[in-house]
C-alpha cells in the first residue's frame, strides 16, 4: 500500500522540485563544485591572511564596487538624456 502510495505521488515531488528554486541551486552548485570551495588556492591563500589584510581586501573591493555602480549609473543616465526619456529634458509644450 505504501509503495503503491509513493509511486502515485512521484510525479508530485518532481513538480515540487522543478519548481523549487532552492532545489535548483543545490543542484547546480553540487553539480558544479561551487559548494567546495574551501580546496581552491584562492581560498586557501585568503585564509592564511591576518585580519588587517583581509580588511584591507575588503575595503578595495567595496571601493570598486561602488566605482562599477557609480559608471553603470552614469551610463544609464546618459542614454536615458539622449533618449529624451531622463534627467534634464524639458517640455516644449
Amino acid at each position: 500500500m505504501i509503495k503503491l502510495l509513493r509511486l502515485l505521488l512521484t510525479p508530485f515531488m518532481w513538480l515540487k522540485n522543478i519548481l523549487d528554486p532552492q532545489w535548483w541551486a543545490n543542484l547546480i552548485g553540487n553539480k558544479t563544485g561551487l559548494f567546495h570551495v574551501q580546496k581552491y588556492r584562492y581560498r586557501r591563500w585568503l585564509e592564511t591572511l591576518p585580519p588587517e589584510r583581509r580588511c584591507y581586501e575588503l575595503g578595495v573591493a567595496i571601493r570598486l564596487m561602488i566605482l562599477m555602480d557609480h559608471y553603470i549609473l552614469m551610463l544609464i543616465l546618459a542614454w536615458q538624456c539622449c533618449l529624451g526619456t531622463g534627467i534634464g529634458v524639458e517640455d516644449n509644450d
